[in-house]
């Protein structure tokens, strides 16, 4: 048996026919209540399908498309925290791949690991959310059946997160990126995820740019999202923040920093052993390119069935020079410092 198949229906064993009943319910309500947001034109035609087409949560501000809209409505009514649980958070393309990757290392380290994990992506062995747990109505993954910690993760900004997950006080670790190298890393996803249909042109990296900069961007705008998390963790939240150029420049000293906050330390004796630079060079970038799972492996997102190879491009942190101009990254820039003034973020 394919044991990316034998994952899904570890996983998908359904809930039981009350709950199932609630949570559709629930569907039919929420996605008669987004329909009724505010539609963002500027990343859909206004004559776009509706599963198709950007909406703005009318409270929170932030923009997705409609079913991960209502997913993530569904999923702050019926998600159940424990405080057990460890959430991996951020903004698409902040380097969550990688993160999820050491956070299974770190949790996982002196068990007994199954070796046909290594054919499953960081998106199987930590789902999100509101794109794999609560997929649709018809597809939900069983989370209340898993071991604890459960580990999880999402996209959602802060104030939209169930409040059951916030009020578990179970750790979140967020990682956050330079804006430009963002933008540039979902410009190459959205054109490659999402083919143009006959006679729909996709636009331009400088009309997503200006989208992007006027804050509309999936689960954006950028700041809002980095800014929520950030004022959470000053207001006592349990959240770490690793910002994914310090990860890059010094692996060693931000994996440790995550293995005490999830309050799995390190030893003098793994130390020794080398069992972080070994956790390092396991997650590294060009070592999980050169795995088998990333090279025939998929992992399931909403209803589609996504090659690995899409979740990883250059793992650079400078990859961005090459697509923005000096005044797009200038203008990028002076966005980031006015937003951050008064905050460690910069």
């Amino acid at each position: 048996m394919d044991p990316l198949m034998d994952e899904c229906e570890v996983f998908s064993a359904g809930v039981d026919d009350d709950q199932q009943e609630t949570i559709k319910e629930s569907y039919a309500k929420y996605r008669q209540l987004v329909a009724t947001f505010p539609r963002c034109t500027c990343l859909s035609s206004e004559f776009a399908p509706l599963e198709a087409t950007f909406f703005q949560h009318k409270e929170h501000g932030w923009i997705n498309m409609f079913p991960i809209m209502v997913n993530s409505l569904v999923a702050q009514k019926h998600f159940v925290g424990r405080p057990t649980d460890v959430f991996v958070s951020s903004l698409p393309k902040s380097g969550t791949v990688w993160l999820k990757d050491l956070v299974c290392k770190i949790t996982s380290r002196g068990g007994d690991l199954d070796n046909k994990n290594d054919l499953f992506s960081p998106h199987h062995k930590v789902p999100f959310l509101e794109l794999q747990v609560y997929a649709s109505e018809d597809n939900m993954l069983d989370i209340d059946s898993l071991p604890s910690p459960r580990l999880l993760s999402t996209h959602i900004p802060y104030p939209s997160l169930p409040a059951s997950l916030i009020n578990s006080g179970c750790p979140i670790v967020y990682i956050w990126r330079d804006p430009k190298a963002i933008f540039v890393s979902d410009w190459h996803f959205f054109n490659n995820i999402v083919p143009s249909k006959l006679g729909e042109n996709i636009p331009t990296i400088e009309e997503r740019f200006e989208c992007f900069c006027n804050g509309y961007s999936k689960f954006g705008p950028y700041w809002d999202h980095v800014l929520g998390y950030w004022n959470a963790k000053k207001n006592g939240a349990n959240i770490l923040l690793i910002k994914y150029e310090d990860l890059t420049a010094d692996p060693v000293v931000q994996l440790k920093a995550l293995a005490e906050f999830l309050k799995l330390p390190f030893t003098e004796e793994e130390e020794k052993d080398n069992v972080i630079k070994d956790i390092v060079t396991a997650c590294s970038f060009q070592m999980v390119k050169d795995s088998k799972m990333y090279e025939s492996g998929v992992t399931k997102v909403l209803h589609r069935q996504i090659k690995n190879t899409m979740f990883l491009r250059e793992g650079k942190t400078n990859d961005w020079e090459n697509y923005l101009t000096p005044k797009m990254a200038e203008r990028l820039d002076l966005i980031t410092i006015q937003r951050f003034a008064d905050t460690d973020l910069i």
